[in-house]
């Protein structure tokens, strides 16, 4: 609309000018290629590697930029050590230049997971006394537990409940990263007394277990103002919630009323 009001306003004027509109489009240098990674909530570093090869980047380089790559600078606080880069790397869609390199991939990863993580209130977590890098762990046990949105704020609840009376957390999926396959430990895994079984261990997992997505790190921040204890999947719910209860005699009359398949 606003080009034909010019053309009325002035006249011959605009047929003049056509041409060098035309010269200047024709100039425009064309936009560089690009290819789309999509890293799903909820993996961990070894789950990235190898799809990263579905924009040509080798897995064993990818590997080799996570190793480089550090935490954001101040995010870990006096006396905390990140033993890995898992849970750094923020989970989303990418847009790589092509050719993708793995160290152009990692350094979107963290800048994002930055980003995304400079936007939380942590003033809950912190009345807890719990560190930046602890509401991280819980994220990402939040990721690896929760398949609906609407759990997630409890599965966070009942994390916090826990710590809060020195309960261990019970998540098998700390087992699961441990052991690297997300598949049922078995039941010697499970007796293993190891850092990162929260069978035994009181306390969070020594490290993130994967990297968590927005509504992830958000639940972790703000949990559902409960008491609840205790959680199980309901079997056949086709949107994968879990039943929540307070009470171990609820839990546990809960599960036999209602079996896994």
């Amino acid at each position: 609309m606003l080009q034909r009001a010019n053309d009325a306003l002035f006249g011959d004027e605009a047929d003049v000018a056509a041409p060098a509109e035309e010269e200047r489009q024709e100039t425009t240098p064309a936009a560089a290629p690009v290819v789309k990674l999509t890293i799903p909530e909820g993996f961990a570093i070894r789950d990235i590697a190898p799809a990263v090869r579905k924009v040509g980047i080798n897995p064993a380089a990818y590997r080799r930029a996570v190793a480089k790559a550090r935490p954001p600078r101040g995010f870990l606080a006096k006396g905390e050590k990140a033993s890995t880069m898992e849970g750094f790397l923020f989970p989303a869609t990418y847009e790589l230049p092509k050719p993708a390199t793995a160290g152009d991939l990692v350094t979107r990863q963290v800048a994002a997971f930055r980003d995304q993580f400079a936007a939380l209130d942590l003033r809950y977590a912190r009345s807890k006394q719990l560190t930046r890098y602890d509401v991280l762990k819980i994220a990402s046990l939040i990721e690896r537990e929760a398949a609906a949105d609407v759990d997630r704020p409890k599965i966070a609840a009942v994390i916090y409940n826990r710590l809060a009376q020195g309960m261990t957390l019970g998540i098998d999926a700390t087992t699961q990263y441990e052991i690297g396959a997300w598949r049922e430990p078995t039941a010697p895994e499970l007796r293993a007394d190891t850092p990162y079984n929260t069978r035994l261990r009181p306390g969070l997992p020594p490290t993130p277990i994967a990297n968590p997505g927005a509504k992830s790190l958000r639940a972790a921040t703000k949990p559902a103002r409960t008491d609840v204890l205790y959680y199980v999947a309901i079997p056949g719910d086709k949107q994968r919630r879990h039943f929540f209860t307070d009470s171990f005699d609820e839990f546990t009359a809960y599960q036999q009323a209602n079996p896994a398949p």
